[in-house]
């Protein structure tokens, strides 16, 4: 995973991917999630990434994803 620290004053990008599904034993979006931290994007952006996988179930992101946006506060533009 990336950096999952947040002692630090760079700005924090979270990405998320699903888990596996179903019948399904590999998620797309997990596995090019995970590819991320294997790249210099934290370097060339000045950016701390955290990368999470979360399971394909609506309670579980109900009840995970403000907990993940509260601890990390990942960095918005509107």
């Amino acid at each position: 995973m990336g950096s999952n620290s947040v002692a630090n004053t760079k700005d924090v990008v979270l990405v998320t991917g699903f888990g596996p599904f179903g019948e399904h034993k590999i998620n797309a979006s997990w596995e090019s999630v995970k590819l991320l931290p294997g790249t210099d994007i934290e370097k060339e952006l000045g950016i701390q990434l955290v990368t999470v996988e979360i399971p394909v179930e609506y309670s579980y992101v109900q009840q995970n994803i403000p907990s993940l946006w509260d601890v990390y506060k990942p960095q918005v533009d509107s």
